[in-house]
């Protein structure tokens, strides 16, 4: 059990969009035809984006501890701040004591 003010480790999974390199237009948006530009047909002249998803470690800092008692036994949550912003409840199954713990918790591709 953590106590109130420790900083513990989370996995967050999150959706990445990384630029995506138009071969027709080299990611400019335009081609230029006899002289004249044009908006490229294949990315209409937008950037083009692919999204991933990508599961990462991150800090929190216990503020309250939620312990509930249940047929099965007692469950423990931990209520806390991520990133000095926004609350987050966690599973004590889902807490790390360290970075390096929670990095090697997360899942293979």
């Amino acid at each position: 059990m953590y106590d109130v003010g420790a900083t513990v480790w989370m996995l967050v999974t999150r959706f990445v969009t990384t630029p995506v390199a138009c071969d027709t237009c080299g990611s400019t948006g335009k081609v230029t035809i006899s002289g004249e530009e044009f908006t490229c047909p294949n990315c209409a002249g937008q950037r083009v984006t692919g999204t991933e998803k990508e599961t990462i470690a991150q800090s929190v800092e216990i503020k309250r501890l939620l312990v509930k008692k249940t047929v099965d036994g007692t469950q423990i949550r931990y209520e806390g701040v991520r990133n000095g912003r926004g609350g987050v409840v966690i599973s004590e199954g889902n807490v790390f004591a360290t970075k390096a713990a929670a990095e090697a918790a997360i899942p293979a591709p």
